[in-house]
C-alpha cells in the first residue's frame, strides 16, 4: 500500500506538537505516554492507526499510540512533522 502524506494528513483528525507541557493532562491517556516526542497525531478509528503507523514506519520514523480518555481517541506520538509543521 503506497500512502502519501496527503493521506497521513486525511487520516488524522487533530494534530499539534506534544511536550512537556502536555504532563499535567497525563491522567487522561492510557498507559504512560512520553512526553519526548514533538507531535501529536489524533485518529477516530484503530485502522487509521494502523495505516498511519504504516506510514511512519516506512519513513524510518518511531511512534507510541496511548488512547486518550477525554477525547475518545486513538493518539499517535512520534518525531514526524509533516511539511505543514515543519514550515513553522
Amino acid at each position: 500500500m503506497i500512502i502519501t502524506e496527503s493521506d497521513f494528513d486525511k487520516l488524522v483528525n487533530t494534530t499539534m506538537r506534544w511536550g512537556k507541557d502536555w504532563m499535567k493532562q497525563k491522567s487522561r491517556f492510557t498507559d504512560a505516554p512520553l512526553f519526548t516526542w514533538k507531535m501529536a497525531y489524533w485518529c477516530s478509528t484503530y485502522v487509521e492507526v494502523l495505516i498511519c503507523q504504516h506510514y511512519l514506519s516506512a519513513r524510518g520514523f518511531e511512534s507510541q499510540t496511548v488512547f486518550d480518555t477525554a477525547t475518545q481517541d486513538h493518539l499517535i506520538l512520534t518525531n514526524f512533522m509533516t511539511e505543514e509543521w515543519s514550515a513553522e
